[in-house]
Parts: C-alpha cells; structure tokens; sequence
C-alpha cells in the first residue's frame, strides 16, 4: 500500500466537506450583514469630503475622514472572511451592484427617495460601479490564492553546498519589480480617468443644486468604464503579487487621494474657487480616488495571509 507523501494531513472527506460549508455559510451572513453599512459609510463620507473639499477645505470634514475610518474597518472584516471563503467578496460584489442599481434607475427612471443628501455626488463617477469590480476582482484572486494554497507543495530540492542560500530571495525579489511598476502605473491611469471626469465647478454646490452634476453623457460613460476595467485589472492582479498591488493602492490612489495632496493644498492655502477649474476639479476627484485606493487595499491585504502557505510562489 502507498503511503501518503510526507506532510499530507489525513483529513477524511467528509470533515473537510463540512468545513467548507460552514466557512462559506459563515462568509456569506458575516459579508451579508456589514456590506450595506460599510458600503453606506464609505458612500456618505465620499459625499461629504467632495462637498467641503470643492467649497474650499480639503480637510474640512472630520465626518468624513471618520466615516472612511470606519467603511476601511468594515472592509477589513469582510475580506477576513477569504480565511474561509470568497464568497463573502462576492457578497460585498453584489451589494455595491445594487447600489448601483438604484442609483441608476433613480437617476434615469424612476424618482426613488435618496441614498443619502447630495448622492448626486456619487454617480459623475459611478463610485458603487467602482467599488462591484474591485470587490469583484478581489474575489478572483482570492479564489485563486486559496485554490493553489490548498494544493500539495512539492518537494523542494536540496540546495547545493556552492549555492547561494539567498539566491532564491533575490530571483523572487526581481520577479516582483515589474508586477509593481505595472501596479503602479495602472492606479495612475485610474487617478487620472477619475480626474477626467471630475466637475468643474462648485456652483451647484453652492446654489445646493448638486442635481446638476449628474454626467451621464458617452464621454464620461466610456471613461468611466475604462477605470472600472483598470480596477479589475489592479485587483485581480493581487493573486499573482499581493504587495505590488498595495504598492499601487497606497502609493498612487490612498494616500495622495486623503492625506498628501489635500495636506499640501490646505498647507499653501490653496482655496478652489469657481474660477479655478483644475483646483476644483482635483477637489472633487480626490475623494474618490482615495476611497477606490482605501478599498483596494483593504480587500487584497488578506492575501498576504493565504499565501503564507504557497512555498514556492515566486510573486508574494
């Protein structure tokens, strides 16, 4: 009789079986009951730091700041959750399509009450369009990372007296460069789609007219379609090197987008004005590029868990 091969655990069928059904059952209700909320405080905020930042206080909303606090630690628990499954990313997925979903038919059909006041300010750039991608891309590469987690490491072999024990750190560490630079360079071209589009102007803020900022022309459709594929591509890419996507999302989207450039506009006393359209601009997208970056890295930092347990992956 073969025995089995060296480290294998002797877990019947049926218990494994059982587990995942449980962890799946448990992702699910868990993702199921803090989406709404965290999605909810992290739309809120985003309103809420665009209308104070566009009006002239980049760093006006302590509200804010706080609800995007508070949206980062409820997508940390939920992501969590690919300990025992995907299918909680899934479930955040779903949520943010059907905010989508309402935003769209209350916008183009149907006049629903509001998501909350001056939610105008989510739809120039379909913020839960946004959100669904990544959440969903996150989902792939969870299902990935756990798929090749659980499969038998092979057998390393013996390293010769004349090798370099760190040899195999360095390969690994210049394999993982240019999956970076790429990570990089996709959330530059996000910040920079966002900003595309961002307003001009803050009037209708000011005339409390944030109606006037619905864009749904094919312009703005189109480019926000591209972000949203970049997204994807950003996130979907942690299952291959996690920490180049957490470069990409700290150093290109969270930071510059709700510390950096607002403590620098705020430091040079930089107020937008009406007639500053590329200040106003930035105000407006600036938000919003921090928060699709808080979410990124949010979502991915789990897979620096799982994959742990890929001793030979050369990516992580």
């Amino acid at each position: 009789m073969a025995l089995p091969p060296p480290g294998a655990r002797n877990v019947p069928p049926s218990t494994t079986s059982e587990t995942d059904v449980v962890g799946r059952r448990t992702a699910f209700i868990l993702a199921f009951v803090l989406s709404p909320i965290t999605l909810w405080l992290l739309f809120v905020s985003v309103i809420s730091q665009q209308s104070v930042a566009a009006t002239g206080l980049p760093l006006g909303s302590p509200g804010g700041q706080l609800g995007m606090l508070l949206a980062t630690v409820g997508l940390l628990i939920i992501s969590q959750t690919a300990r025992w499954s995907s299918t909680g990313f899934f479930t955040l997925a779903g949520w943010s399509g059907a905010f989508y979903l309402f935003l769209t038919v209350r916008f183009t059909a149907i006049p629903l009450p509001p998501l909350a006041e001056g939610d105008e300010l989510l739809f120039w750039c379909r913020l839960p369009l946004l959100v669904f991608v990544i959440a969903l891309g996150a989902g792939i590469a969870t299902r990935r990372v756990r798929r090749l987690a659980s499969q038998e490491p092979p057998v390393a072999p013996t390293p010769s007296a004349d090798q370099d024990p760190h040899s195999s750190q360095i390969s690994t560490e210049k394999r993982a460069w240019p999956l970076t630079i790429l990570c990089v360079l996709i959330a530059s071209v996000i910040a920079a789609l966002i900003l595309s589009i961002a307003p001009r102007t803050s009037e209708p803020l000011i005339l409390h007219r944030p109606d006037l900022y619905l864009n749904t022309s094919t312009e703005s459709t189109l480019v926000v379609l591209l972000a949203a594929a970049a997204l994807f591509v950003l996130t979907w890419l942690a299952g291959f090197s996690v920490v180049s996507v957490q470069v990409g999302a700290w150093a290109v989207l969270l930071l510059p987008g709700l510390v950096v450039i607002p403590l620098i506009v705020t430091s040079a006393e930089l107020m937008p004005t009406p007639e500053n359209e590329p200040l106003v601009a930035l105000s407006f997208a600036l938000p919003v590029v921090g928060a699709v970056g808080a979410v990124v890295a949010a979502t991915t930092h789990v897979l620096l868990v799982l994959s742990k347990h890929e001793d030979d992956s050369g990516a992580f």
